[in-house]
């Protein structure tokens, strides 16, 4: 066997230090024989970026709204970001800095954010070796954010309501206003026979009926809303009920004529009464609330990010 050179031994020492960076690379010593080949194996590639994606998520316990930004790697790596909120800005890296590769379901939630505002994300993943692969630009938005109703009383709760649609408000169903009904239970139904809704005047009634109300729930009866399920009720031609457009009131009766759930807008509140823009709980059916795009028995989303 012939003798390896020493100058062989010591590049292989600073390999095995990870001093050096090398893909498919080969290594020789000074005599050219194909037999005195040592190849190295592609150990060391960039991870690539995939399924890039965020969604606004629950404030979290000091009541700031959260943004979670996914992705994955395919292979281990770090997970950090770098934002903005002005498309000319420097790049701010997001921290704290994550520095172990050891995941390809990468994570970061940013939490802070400002209402009414775009921001400008990419985001960065690194091998054990720290080579690293920087994503293209995205973005996402935030609408106005609410987190102070805590008013409800049964399962049955107010979960969107639409003040301003576009056309006539007491236009025909599925048009004009309406307001969402969701049953937050997950083993109890409920029987919505004789219970209404009014605005600020109280005696403005806009009585839940089987003509009035879509029920999510196609297999069950239409008054009744079962867990986790969805009743929309259009005011629909009705000329007592009103939402104005600058302040007013959703309550929630039940048959005996007890409030049991309530919100309130204001303008004066920095609530902002855009047409066709509804006011919700997020995540549905939590005592947290937002205006997002409207969203009709369906689940609430935050926008298309």
């Amino acid at each position: 066997m012939k003798k390896i050179s020493a100058k062989l031994i010591l590049i292989l020492l600073l390999l095995n230090m990870k001093m050096v960076s090398i893909s498919g690379a080969y290594l020789a010593d000074s005599e050219t024989s194909g037999n005195n080949l040592i190849r190295a194996g592609v150990w060391n590639v960039a991870p690539n970026i995939a399924d890039v994606s965020s969604r606004l998520a629950t404030p979290n316990a000091i009541n700031e709204p959260q943004t979670v930004i996914n992705w994955t790697t395919d292979r281990p790596a770090t997970a950090n970001l770098e934002w903005k909120i002005d498309s000319g800005d420097p790049w701010t890296l997001f921290e704290p800095e994550d520095t172990t590769a050891d995941k390809t379901n990468q994570t970061v939630t940013i939490a802070g954010l400002l209402p009414l505002t775009t921001y400008y994300y990419r985001v960065h993943s690194a091998n054990q070796y720290g080579r690293e692969t920087v994503s293209k630009e995205y973005k996402f938005a935030t609408g106005q954010f609410r987190f102070d109703n805590f008013f409800a009383k049964s399962d049955i709760v107010i979960n969107e309501f639409l003040p301003n649609p576009a056309g006539a408000d007491d236009a025909p169903m599925p048009a004009g206003e309406w307001v969402e009904l969701f049953n937050r239970s997950y083993t109890a139904s409920h029987d919505l026979t004789g219970w209404y809704l009014s605005d600020s005047v109280v005696a403005h009634h806009l009585k839940i009926t089987k003509t009035n109300s879509v029920n999510s729930d196609s297999t069950g009866q239409a008054m009744t809303l079962s867990p986790r399920q969805f009743l929309v009720v259009y005011r629909n031609g009705n000329h007592g009920f009103n939402l104005n457009h600058d302040a007013d009131q959703v309550n929630l009766f039940d048959n005996t004529g007890t409030l049991v759930d309530q919100y309130e807008y204001s303008n004066n509140n920095g609530d902002t009464v855009l047409e066709n823009k509804s006011f919700c709980r997020y995540p549905d059916g939590a005592d947290t609330w937002f205006d997002p795009p409207a969203t009709p028995g369906r689940q609430n989303l935050l926008g298309n990010f």
